[in-house]
């Protein structure tokens, strides 16, 4: 079974792109144009993680990663932003954000962001005791 992401962007190329690069590296991939809606997403379709816009239409990103965290406080959420502002990203450090990336996006580190936390929420084994000798 697919590790489910769920990408929250206003801009359609932007999750068109995103997508198309997370399904070639066997994810399944649920866009979203708008936060409305995402709390719902995420109770449905229980993703390892979601990529988050902070400036869109409506709902900015800081009120839905307080929507999401209230939600599920140990999903993990990583902002996105066309902006370096340090505001925003101390704003959505306080909320919970996970981490924070700025736009225009370097597709191979959130590639590499993915791929982190698909692992780190996986129910991994507990690794076998160390023997000393």
């Amino acid at each position: 079974m697919k590790d489910e992401i769920l990408f929250i962007d206003d801009e359609e190329c932007i999750r068109q792109i995103a997508a198309r690069i997370l399904e070639k590296d066997d994810f399944h991939v649920t866009t979203l144009d708008s936060g409305e809606g995402a709390v719902d997403a995420v109770s449905k379709k229980r993703p390892v993680m979601v990529f988050l816009d902070i400036k869109m239409p409506g709902k900015n990103g800081l009120e839905v990663l307080k929507d999401l965290k209230a939600a599920d406080p140990n999903l993990p959420v990583i902002m996105m932003s066309g902006y370096m502002n340090s505001r925003y990203a101390v704003e959505a450090s306080k909320a919970g954000a996970n981490d924070y990336i700025l736009k225009p996006v370097d597709w191979s580190y959130m590639r590499n962001i993915a791929h982190l936390y698909a692992m780190l929420t996986k129910d991994a084994p507990a690794p076998e005791p160390v023997s000393r000798s």
